[in-house]
């Protein structure tokens, strides 16, 4: 998705947080959540599970965008 459709994305939702904007929200930056716990898993080494960052990055994902509602 294109920054613009991003941003179009979230203009959307601080209007109207819908169930459906906020998944659509979540599946476009679980890909992201997902490079970033790969690099750190590679840096963390057996110290911490992959499956358990990208859980952790997911949690943080989900904290930003219900923080972004509560800015409003």
């Amino acid at each position: 998705m294109k920054s613009t459709e991003k941003e179009k994305l979230w203009d959307e939702y601080r209007k109207k947080p819908t169930q459906a904007l906020r998944e659509q929200l979540i599946i476009e930056y679980s890909q992201l959540v997902k490079l970033v716990a790969g690099r750190l898993s590679m840096y963390l080494g057996h110290n911490v599970e992959y499956d358990d960052l990208v859980s952790y990055g997911i949690f943080g994902e989900l904290t930003r965008i219900e923080n972004e509602i509560a800015r409003l």
